[in-house]
C-alpha cells in the first residue's frame, strides 16, 4: 500500500532497533530510500547489510545492482558472488556485465551477457547490450540476430534500430536497412550517436 510507505519505514527502523541482524529490514529499509531519490542513504544501509552478513542474497544483489548502476566498479564482486551461488538471475548477470563494461573487462561483459541469454532469450536488454558490443568489433553477422531479438522483446531504443540499419546496410540489405533507420530517426531523432551511426549505415 504506497500510501503508507513512511508506516512501513517507521516498522522496519523499529524492527532493527529490537534486532540488528533482522536483514529483511535492512534490504527493505534500502529499497524505500531508493524510490526516495536517496540513494546515498540506500547505498549506506546495504554497505551496513553485508557488513553483518555477507551471505544475506538480497542485500548482496542491491548493493551490487546499485553500484554497478553508479559506475562504481566495487560492484564486481557483490555481483560475482551473486551469479556464482544458485540465486544467479539473468537480472544479476546483465548487472555484472555493466560493471564489467565499467571497468573496461569487455569479454567477461560479453561472457555474462551470453549467460544472461541462455536463461532468459527474450531479455531484449540483453541482447541489444550484447548486438552492441559485437557490432563495436566487427562481428555484425553475429550481432544480428541478437539485435533482431532485441528488436522483436519489445526494445523501442532507438540505437538498437540504428546499429540494426548499420548491420543490415553492411550485408547489402538496402531496404530493411533504410526501413530500420527511419525508425531510428523517429525514436531518437535529436541523439547524435544515433544519427551518427544512421549515417554510417547509409554510406554506401
Amino acid at each position: 500500500d504506497t500510501s503508507r510507505i513512511n508506516e512501513a519505514d517507521s516498522l522496519w527502523t523499529r524492527a532493527l532497533r529490537i534486532d540488528s541482524t533482522y536483514m529483511p529490514a535492512w534490504s527493505n529499509l534500502a529499497q524505500i530510500r531508493m524510490d526516495r531519490g536517496r540513494v546515498a542513504d540506500a547505498r549506506a544501509l546495504l554497505q551496513r547489510a553485508v557488513r553483518i552478513n555477507p551471505d544475506y542474497v538480497d542485500a548482496t544483489r542491491r548493493l551490487g545492482a546499485l553500484l554497478a548502476v553508479q559506475g562504481d566498479s566495487n560492484s564486481i564482486p557483490y555481483l560475482e558472488r551473486m551469479v556464482n551461488s544458485g540465486e544467479v538471475t539473468d537480472e544479476s548477470l546483465v548487472a555484472l556485465a555493466q560493471a564489467y563494461l565499467n571497468a573496461n573487462r569487455q569479454d567477461d561483459a560479453i561472457a555474462a551477457l551470453r549467460r544472461a541469454l541462455t536463461l532468459n532469450p527474450r531479455r531484449a536488454d540483453a541482447a541489444s547490450f550484447l548486438g552492441a558490443m559485437l557490432v563495436q568489433r566487427g562481428q555484425v553477422d553475429e550481432a544480428r540476430p541478437l539485435l533482431e531479438s532485441a528488436v522483436a522483446n519489445g526494445d523501442r531504443n532507438a540505437m538498437t534500430f540504428a546499429l540494426l540499419s548499420f548491420v543490415y546496410g553492411q550485408r547489402q540489405r538496402a531496404d530493411e536497412s533504410l526501413r530500420m533507420a527511419q525508425q531510428a530517426a523517429a525514436l531518437g531523432g535529436s541523439d547524435e550517436q544515433v544519427l551518427l551511426m544512421i549515417g554510417r549505415a547509409m554510406l554506401p
